[in-house]
């Protein structure tokens, strides 16, 4: 299993270093599929948990990006849905 432990954090030092000023926010994490509706530009960190799909959907258009946790870049607007058969540790919106 790939291990993604300080993504959040260097992202978030990333951003901040870029000139963004705005705190990384804990998402809750709902039942399976999980859908998170982006509120401005950013990534959002998906940690553990045993995910079988990850798609983003932008005006009305989906695609399936993965099956495994990691760092996803979003718009304003965009959803990304979450499909787990183990709920993920944690999700992070980093604004970006």
């Amino acid at each position: 299993m790939t291990s993604f432990t300080g993504v959040a954090t260097d992202a978030a030092a990333n951003a901040v270093a870029n000139g963004a000023t705005a705190p990384v926010v804990a998402i809750t994490i709902g039942a399976s599929p999980f859908s998170y509706a982006a509120p401005s530009r950013g990534a959002v960190n998906v940690v553990g948990g045993t995910v079988s799909s990850i798609a983003l959907s932008r005006n009305k258009v989906s695609t399936t990006l993965n099956g495994v946790a990691g760092v996803y870049p979003v718009s304003g607007g965009d959803s990304l849905v979450v499909t787990y058969s183990v709920v993920p540790t944690a999700m992070q919106f980093i604004p970006l």
